[in-house]
């Protein structure tokens, strides 16, 4: 059976340079398949992302998802398809986005404890933009609790930057700390780990020293 976290998506664009892995989606001198993690939780990744972000080398939202066996990936903006996001709540869980909204609440550990239910996490992939669309489209289809990461150590991703957003963190980093909090500390490490291994050796492929 497949895994629901290798979802049928688009192939990616020929692109001139170095070949990629077809799984990881990083560059073959640097796969990072032998590492990746298998790590299961009661938590719920459901990764929503931009259609773009899918084939770029630097995304880490689809990487977050490879790690988590408990997780799913919605595309959006592939043509002639238009995502159904009343259909991805789900009854079994607290339904809960990762977005930092002037409503939002702040992501603790007390909070977490008071649900009587494991927690599904809706995480936005893209630029700010395109984030801010899709955490707006999804909540006027739904009435779900939005949360916000606690302030922490600024952003360790070097491969590219949100203009205009120093606070930034990659969707990786971001779901690392969210499931530090919500799941265990030692679960964040684990996704973290994965993602600075990513960042290091896309800085060393590309001939920076770290």
């Amino acid at each position: 059976m497949k895994n629901q976290n290798d979802p049928v998506i688009e192939q990616p664009l020929k692109r001139r340079g170095a070949p990629r892995c077809p799984e990881c989606n990083v560059f073959v001198e640097i796969c990072l398949c032998s590492i990746i993690p298998n790590i299961e939780t009661l938590t719920k990744l459901c990764l929503i992302i931009q259609k773009r972000e899918v084939v770029k080398p630097s995304n880490t939202g689809m990487l977050a998802a490879k790690c988590l066996a408990n997780s799913e990936v919605h595309i959006r903006g592939r043509e002639g398809h238009i995502l159904d996001y009343e259909s991805m709540m789900d009854s079994e869980y607290e339904n809960w986005f990762l977005f930092p909204t002037d409503k939002a609440e702040p992501l603790t550990r007390d909070l977490v404890e008071k649900c009587s239910k494991p927690i599904k996490l809706f995480v936005a992939d893209g630029n700010w933009g395109q984030a801010i669309r899709i955490h707006r489209r999804f909540v006027r289809a739904n009435p779900v609790k939005s949360v916000f990461l606690p302030p922490g150590l600024p952003t360790q991703y070097r491969l590219r930057k949100e203009h205009g957003r120093p606070e930034g963190l990659a969707t990786m980093e971001a779901i690392a700390r969210a499931f530090g909090i919500i799941e265990s500390p030692e679960v964040g490490k684990q996704l973290t780990d994965i993602f600075l291994a990513m960042i290091n050796r896309t800085l060393a492929f590309r001939g920076h020293q770290n």
